[in-house]
């Protein structure tokens, strides 16, 4: 009765300690599963105090420390599990092959051979002593014990890996991608075969496949980082950066710490043109790489892009003139602008110029500084440029028109709004101004013709507008048209014709903006329509009797306008 009493004390001590061994076990092998390695022996430790004896505890702590790489203490518990079980197959595999890899030949063979004693058909066991050689790049009795497995086990996926490793390490790239691909057959769901095969493939240059089985690692392991580099890496060498961007992402959520990820995560985005993200990357690449100086410009264009233009402007003013390029002086000349410096506006602009003559960028910006100057000269230079690379930009021929007729130059004017409507034949604006172009050259009937022919394409487009607002765009040019007929039926002394042009003219203008100038040039016409000969005297009372009203019209819009208080003087006292 005592000894059954004694029995069940021990118990009660032994069982407690056996469970919480497990536990720590558990969470021991869960780490080692993640390569935490650290973590991994911190709770084997505990499982071998909990139960010293107990073989498999401290099998797995001398596991951990093997593959941490600390060889003395891998040995010490891998020796003391062998004494507390001697046939315990995993440790004599362990065991054996840190005997290998020590240059203990003779005493790792013969732990192989007690493993076969226990288990003679276990492929681990010439797998490992594969593992073993391929561990001394004994290449080729690494591949014979690898067969071997494969031999006595066909479904034993980690002899298909080591003949694969063995066989890249020979450059036989054909052959590790056909005994990976076998293995990955075998098991479709490890990861890290899926890696390995990835690998092989790139080492083969087949890079489609190698992304293909990187992607499938990652679809099943989405949190290692490791191979999501790799996946990042193969898209950032293969020049495709928007997937390269997409994973270097992925991958410095995971590893924060990586300088040489984050500059190439950076790249990638600037190249991609994500420069709203690249902003920041680029920012946590240059603390990486202060001497990478390329990196700044791309920031500094970054932040443009993303809207901050004055912490743009400031980076590029901090970089060496001479390593800024053509866009970089073009987004500061554009920055100089929106601040109102001009001045330092146009001379980024003709920097940007100097450095790249075939470029139209910074002409466009010039071209429109020089015309709101004036510097008329300056600006058609600059249009004749952009016409160069673009030869139907119709802004730049319009303006390029105006710029050309401002210095008197008609002939390049008119052949420059020639090409605007017949490149836009609804725009308005280009007959009008070509208009003006045979004025200067006095070609009256293609004057008169260019001026009907802007009528009828107003009339056309005021018909085809359905918002109503035609009239408010088109009224303006329509009292242009019209006054400009004006003055070539005054010309040609055809003061009726010129009257009723001008009686037209002022029909459209605005209500709220009456022209003193236009009702003036309506009373002349009027004034002189009275010295026309073949009229009858009532017909001349008459005339006499508008200019009149019309004169003091003009007074009403404008009291100061002294030429019609005079003219009117005149009238009245003739």
């Amino acid at each position: 009765m005592m000894q059954n009493a004694k029995t069940v004390f021990f118990l009660a001590i032994i069982v407690p300690s056996f469970l919480l061994a497990q536990d720590f076990l558990s969470s021991g092998k869960e780490a080692l599963a993640k390569k935490s390695y650290d973590e991994a022996i911190a709770n084997f430790k505990k499982a071998q105090e909990a139960a010293p004896r107990n073989a498999e505890a401290n099998y797995y702590l001398g596991e951990a420390y093997w593959e941490k790489g600390v060889l003395d203490s891998a040995r010490t518990f891998l020796e003391r599990a062998y004494d507390f079980n001697d046939e315990y197959v995993p440790n004599l595999l362990s065991l054996g092959k840190l005997y290998a890899k020590i240059g203990r030949w003779d005493d790792a063979a013969k732990k192989f051979d007690e493993a076969a004693k226990v288990d003679k058909k276990n492929p681990a066991i010439p797998n490992a002593f594969g593992e073993a050689y391929l561990n001394a790049d004994s290449l080729d009795k690494a591949i014979i014990y690898f067969s071997r497995a494969k031999d006595d086990d066909s479904a034993f996926a980690d002899a298909y890996i080591g003949l694969a490793e063995a066989y890249g390490r020979q450059n036989i790239g054909v052959l590790a991608v056909q005994y990976l691909k076998q293995a990955a057959d075998l098991s479709p769901n490890s990861a890290v075969i899926r890696t390995k095969l990835g690998k092989a493939y790139y080492k083969n240059r087949q890079y489609n496949e190698a992304a293909q089985e990187f992607q499938k690692a990652i679809d099943l392991d989405p949190k290692n980082a490791s191979v999501i580099y790799e996946l990042a890496d193969l898209y950032y060498r293969a020049k495709l950066y928007r997937e390269s961007a997409r994973f270097f992402g992925m991958y410095v959520k995971l590893v924060d710490t990586n300088a040489v990820a984050w500059e190439n995560y950076a790249r990638s985005l600037y190249i991609s043109r994500y420069y709203k993200d690249a902003a920041p990357a680029l920012q946590r690449a240059t603390k990486f790489f202060p001497t990478h100086f390329d990196l700044k410009p791309m920031l500094a264009h970054s932040l443009f892009e993303a809207g901050d233009s004055t912490q743009s402007l400031a980076l590029y003013k901090s970089l060496p003139a001479d390593s800024l390029t053509y866009g970089d002086f073009v987004r500061m000349g554009k920055t100089y602008l929106d601040q109102k410096d001009t001045l330092n506006a146009v001379e980024s602009f003709e920097k940007a110029n100097t450095l790249d003559s075939l470029s139209a960028d910074a002409s466009v910006e010039l071209a429109a500084i020089y015309v709101a100057r004036r510097d008329f000269e300056k600006a058609a230079t600059e249009y004749s440029k952009i016409l160069s690379f673009a030869p139907n930009n119709i802004s730049a021929l319009f303006y390029g028109g105006f710029s050309y007729s401002m210095i008197g130059k008609f002939d390049t004017a008119k052949t420059m709004y020639k090409k605007v409507v017949e490149l836009k034949p609804d725009y308005p604006q280009g007959y009008m101004y070509l208009g003006r172009m045979y004025h200067a050259e006095d070609s009256l009937a293609q004057e008169i013709q260019t001026y009907n022919a802007v009528l009828k394409v107003m009339d056309s487009l005021q018909t085809a507008d359905t918002t109503g607002g035609a009239a408010e765009k088109y009224d303006p040019i329509r009292v242009d048209v019209y006054r400009s007929l004006a003055v070539l039926d005054f010309t040609s002394k055809e003061y009726v014709a010129a009257i009723e042009h001008l009686q037209k003219a002022v029909t459209y203008e605005p209500k709220n903006k009456k022209d003193d100038e236009l009702h003036l040039f309506l009373a002349q016409m009027y004034n002189l329509a009275r010295t026309i000969k073949t009229l009858s005297p009532d017909e001349v009372t008459a005339y006499r009797k508008k200019a009149i009203e019309e004169y003091k019209y003009v007074l009403k819009l404008n009291p100061r306008n002294e030429k019609a208080r005079k003219e009117l003087k005149d009238l009245e006292g003739s």
